[in-house]
């Protein structure tokens, strides 16, 4: 039985291509899809037989390899019970070659013949079409496949979208420091005139070079260059009529 069957079904694919066998008016389609990039998207051929009868058909079918890559080919629903004499795919030169027949029926009508699912690699048109050699069988009519139309898979480039969050809780703005004004004479920075910047300078006196250099000039209370007795005399008179006050 199984011999026979393969008899049968190599009968059907060589009556395709004989000339008797074509199908006056039927149209064969490539349905235009949309994919965005990385996607797998599904191509349905679609068949419109017109007021003929059809038993099978033979397809070579073109698609653009840079922008596609063909995964599987499922049946579509057109014939109730379809044999499937070749199913081959090469993704290295974009082609693929389906051949198919029914036993059952000879098929008047429209619907999808073959499904062709593809993964969308690259942005872009991407066109599949139909190749040199692909033809129908029909009862009793001698007149060739009347049209083929192409279509379009258009694969989209995506970009990720970045949402910045608005805060909730507003920031208050950083409070900006006071300017604690110096005094003159107060050599440890607290901010008072007191016996602490008397002693201070005492200390420098002793340990101190002449000329003063860097930060020592503060202790320098008459501009001379130098931390003399007279300096020490000065801050200690400020001291005294701050105290006075």
């Amino acid at each position: 039985m199984r011999v026979l069957s393969f008899l049968l079904s190599l009968m059907f694919f060589l009556m395709i291509n004989v000339p008797v066998y074509g199908a006056a008016g039927t149209t064969l389609r490539v349905e235009s899809k949309t994919a965005a990039l990385n996607d797998n998207v599904s191509v349905n051929i679609r068949i419109d037989t017109g007021v003929n009868k059809v038993a099978g058909a033979d397809m070579f079918i073109d698609f653009d390899k840079n922008k596609l890559e063909a995964l599987s080919i499922d049946k579509g629903g057109f014939f109730s019970n379809p044999q499937i004499l070749k199913s081959t795919i090469d993704n290295n030169t974009g082609k693929i070659l389906y051949g198919v027949v029914s036993f059952d029926d000879e098929k008047q009508g429209a619907g999808v013949l073959v499904i062709l699912n593809f993964r969308a690699k690259a942005a872009g048109a991407a066109n599949i079409s139909f190749g040199t050699g692909t033809s129908v069988a029909a009862k009793d009519e001698d007149e060739g496949l009347k049209s083929t139309v192409a279509g379009t898979v258009t694969v989209t480039s995506t970009q990720p979208t970045v949402t910045i969050a608005p805060s909730n809780t507003p920031v208050p703005p950083s409070p900006t420091p006071t300017a604690v004004p110096s005094k003159f004479g107060d050599f440890n920075g607290d901010g008072q005139l007191d016996i602490n910047d008397v002693t201070a300078q005492i200390g420098k006196w002793t340990r101190s070079t002449v000329p003063l250099t860097g930060t020592d000039l503060k202790y320098d209370m008459n501009n001379d260059g130098k931390l003399t007795l007279d300096d020490i005399v000065s801050d200690l008179s400020r001291w005294i009529t701050s105290v006075v006050k």
